[in-house]
């Protein structure tokens, strides 16, 4: 006898999560932008996301400055069952800065889960493409997993 088992997919495992990230990028170009992004499991030891942001451009000529980008994360903990999460991931970065607009780049990255303290759980992010990347994230924390 088979037995049909009926899945809540609106469930957290398959739950979208929003972010919001805080950058700051260095070399040929720099410069600190805020942007948005969202997140969603692709199985539980890897989640892919996406983000848009824009702001300023610090680097030898000044304006505004955008960034897009799609990544994969590799999750070490993904149940939640240490304080910290570390992860490591990739993905493709497409920048406009002022006198190079559209640059697409590889990127490498590699962050942590810091502990969650409200409904928002903080993250340390670095990452390399287009130059050097250092953000800070706050994802929407899960009721259960990272």
């Amino acid at each position: 006898a088979y037995e049909i088992v009926s899945r809540d997919w609106s469930s957290d495992v398959c739950s979208s999560d929003l972010e919001a990230h805080a950058v700051a990028v260095g070399g040929a170009h720099g410069g600190v932008l805020a942007g948005v992004g969202a997140n969603r499991p692709a199985g539980y030891y890897v989640r892919v996301g996406a983000l848009a942001a824009a702001g300023v451009a610090t680097g030898p000529t000044t304006g505004t400055a955008a960034r897009v980008a799609a990544t994969a994360r590799f999750l070490a903990d993904p149940f939640r069952e240490g304080r910290w999460g570390a992860y490591a991931g990739s993905g493709v970065v497409v920048d406009w800065w002022p006198g190079a607009y559209g640059r697409a780049a590889l990127e490498l990255m590699a962050g942590a889960d810091l502990p969650a303290r409200t409904t928002w759980r903080p993250a340390i992010e670095l990452g390399v493409g287009n130059g050097v990347r250092l953000s800070l994230v706050f994802r929407h924390a899960r009721r259960s997993g990272r």
